[in-house]
């Protein structure tokens, strides 16, 4: 028999492993940052910082697997990696000043997001595709903003962006711990 605190400690462990799943847009955020920066610096840790940009799928991956299955979660997983090359890539074309490497990269990006909400709505119904579009596409133009922030030497300009990029991921950690408490309360009552 489970008594009460075993409950709420099984919950409260639950939540935490929520919530900490969520926190990978704030890391994502600011890896990106320190990639944006070492970018457009010529900073000799960009290898680094993209290997650990590269670690951040993982994190999340091995959450929705437990809940979604190997196929969800592979399938995020390459996604997710997707996305995060296709925006260094965009922000290496942006330091290049390559409209033509921008716009590619852009549409590219445009699919893996429409993409990525669209699974995401489809494997817990307490996710919507048009509010995951919105927090992306949200994300992404602030990451594109705060790049050429920084490419223009605007740091204060860069610094406001990065803090509003902050509270977007925020946003998206809130949403993403919203759906899945009750995506498993509705899973435990059924």
């Amino acid at each position: 028999m489970i008594r009460k605190n075993e409950l709420n400690r099984s919950d409260t462990v639950q939540m935490e492993t929520i919530n900490q799943a969520g926190m990978v847009y704030r890391n994502l955020a600011a890896w990106m940052r320190a990639y944006i920066i070492s970018t457009i610096q010529g900073l000799s840790d960009q290898a680094q910082i993209r290997q650990r940009l590269s670690q951040i799928p993982m994190e999340y991956v091995n959450f929705m697997r437990s809940y979604f299955g190997d196929d969800i979660a592979n399938t995020y997983n390459t996604l997710f990696s997707d996305y995060i090359a296709f925006v260094e890539l965009l922000i290496d074309a942006q330091k290049r000043d390559d409209d033509n490497a921008v716009n590619g990269y852009m549409e590219q990006i445009h699919h893996n997001l429409h993409h990525t909400a669209a699974i995401l709505s489809q494997i817990n119904p307490f996710w919507q595709e048009s509010e995951w579009r919105a927090l992306f596409f949200r994300y992404l133009l602030l990451t594109i903003d705060e790049t050429n922030a920084l490419i223009a030497g605007d740091n204060t300009k860069s610094a406001d962006i990065y803090e509003t990029l902050l509270s977007v991921a925020m946003k998206m950690a809130d949403y993403f711990s919203s759906g899945m408490q009750q995506y498993i309360t509705a899973q435990n009552q059924a």
